[in-house]
């Protein structure tokens, strides 16, 4: 069976969500809701993740491009039901805790931008172009 990362393509969209955990609930809920966002409206955005532990999955979810599976099962109409999605609303995942990396990403497309902090050890706030700070 081939990898995801070479079964389908990602797809390029602005980054315009900034998440925060890279864990299994945020994305196969949180992720895939993103994923139907883009598909039903013209939202047309992706999701930069950044992971909240050293050891996270960040190289995982990079390796894969972005790109992962879910899988939903229940009972709708009184029939059971199994539907798979390939999730595509992931552009990268960040790991703060390896500072050149995330110097090597540039800015964040979109209506995010990230900018360097004077005086912070990691050096990375991030603000919404409206002034707004996250």
């Amino acid at each position: 069976m081939k990898p995801i990362s070479e079964a389908k393509e990602p797809v390029q969209r602005a980054e315009r969500i900034l998440q925060y955990g890279e864990g299994n609930f945020l994305r196969a809920f949180a992720d895939w809701q993103v994923d139907i966002l883009n598909e039903k409206t013209d939202f047309n955005g992706n999701i930069v993740i950044v992971q909240p532990l050293e050891r996270g999955l960040g190289n995982l979810i990079n390796t894969q491009k972005g790109l992962y599976t879910t899988i939903l099962r229940g009972v709708q109409n009184g029939k059971n039901i199994e539907e798979y999605r390939t999730i595509t609303s992931v552009s990268l995942c960040l790991n703060p805790f390896n500072e050149e990396k995330c110097k090597q990403y540039i800015a964040l497309d979109g209506d995010i931008e990230r900018k360097k902090h004077g005086g912070s050890q990691r050096g990375y706030s991030v603000s919404l172009l409206g002034g707004d700070r996250i």
